[in-house]
């Protein structure tokens, strides 16, 4: 019922002018949204039903019912009510990599839209809708993986409900937007919090590999290296900490924008120590064989760091690549569905060519025995009237 109104309100709309003043309405009315339970962190669980409501405010419009908004179309009234739509939609959102950029994506998952009349509230008043919203779109759907997010958006828009006599009768018209308000949400499942938690892990071993890989070449060499892990570790510790405190959305932004860069640094630490310790070979002659082991270790231990860029960056390769073919598979699933609605739709309409040839074949058939009938319907008037 709700939807048909909204349907037919926007036919009748359009057989007003569009008028061409418009009032600062947002000034004076507004939307606001309360939630419980409380979605945390802009967070709802899977599986939660959660209820809302939407309060629309005056905070100083006086208007009433019969009032003309626009002094330009004194003939279209205000019905004294407002006509409130309010759309929710879940979407799953994620990015890739392609060509050195991150590539952000979304996918509609569902949608529903419904409309409400809400009495105007006079100055300083307000009115209040209560909506609920089960969480039941998540991870366990079959495109949903989970390293996307499942997304909900709720879209609320406020309009003006009017009216102009026609024929003596009342056509209504919403064309006047008065304010509108968004909320976005991230769903949450003990799958996606189990998620985070491993991409934060990961960040946590790629420190230990950093601090373990250190301390040897130090203790082998019995000196320290001026390699500065404050940072990632600042890193680390921050997104474990909203992880703690239930903020998964910013933990696992965090883990994700993580870039380990110490092996570099490493690597040219020890790239400049080879270069300070040539020098001395020029003048100390007796340290040469000291000095080419040395050489020696810090090249193996280069190599060593070099080979794991390698890997890393071979993995990183071979994901691109999966990525990339799991998007041509989707492109060609779409094409197929594109193909298959033309030719479903060139049937259809064969079929309906086919419908009316033989309609009209009918109807040449009728018209023949209609012109005989009436042919031996004259002729036995006509010999009547001989007789007579």
């Amino acid at each position: 019922m709700k939807t048909r109104l909204l349907v037919l309100l926007i036919l009748i709309s359009v057989t007003f002018p569009v008028p061409v003043q418009a009032l600062d309405y947002e000034a004076y009315i507004s939307l606001d949204f309360l939630f419980w339970p409380a979605a945390d962190f802009q967070q709802m669980e899977l599986g939660e039903t959660y209820y809302f409501d939407v309060s629309v405010m005056n905070g100083g419009l006086n208007v009433r019912e019969g009032d003309a908004l626009n002094s330009l179309e004194p003939q279209v009234k205000f019905d004294g009510k407002l006509i409130l739509f309010v759309s929710s939609t879940f979407r799953r959102e994620g990015s890739y990599s392609q060509g050195g950029e991150v590539v952000q994506y979304q996918h509609l998952v569902h949608s529903r839209d419904e409309s409400y009349e809400v009495v105007f509230p006079g100055v300083g008043g307000s009115n209040t809708l209560m909506f609920l919203r089960e969480i039941d779109y998540g991870y366990d759907l079959e495109d949903v993986d989970l390293d996307e997010w499942v997304t909900l958006t709720i879209d609320a828009s406020l309009y003006f409900k009017e009216y102009a006599l026609v024929g003596g009768q009342k056509v209504y018209r919403f064309d006047k937007k008065i304010t509108e308000a968004h909320m976005k949400y991230y769903v949450t499942s003990p799958d996606k919090v189990d998620y985070v938690e491993a991409a934060i892990d990961l960040v946590g071993a790629d420190l230990a590999a950093a601090s373990e890989r250190i301390s040897a070449i130090e203790s082998d060499l019995g000196t320290t290296l001026t390699v500065d892990l404050s940072d990632y570790e600042a890193q680390y510790s921050t997104m474990r900490s909203q992880y703690d405190s239930g903020d998964y959305i910013s933990a696992l932004a965090g883990a994700e924008a993580y870039n380990s860069t110490w092996r570099g640094d490493l690597i040219e630490v020890m790239q400049q120590r080879v270069e300070d310790i040539r020098p001395i070979e020029q003048l100390l002659e007796a340290k040469d064989v000291e000095i080419a082991d040395l050489n020696e270790y810090y090249t193996s231990q280069i190599e060593a760091l070099e080979e794991d860029y390698s890997e890393q960056l071979s993995t990183q390769l071979e994901d691109y690549t999966l990525e990339v073919s799991e998007l041509t598979e989707e492109k060609g699933r779409y094409e197929r569905l594109y193909l298959n609605s033309t030719a479903l739709y060139d049937a259809e309409v064969d079929n309906l060519r086919a419908d009316l040839s033989a309609v009209r074949s009918n109807n040449r058939v009728y018209l023949l025995l209609i012109v005989a009938f009436l042919g031996v319907f004259i002729m036995l008037i006509w010999r009547i009237i001989r007789r007579r």
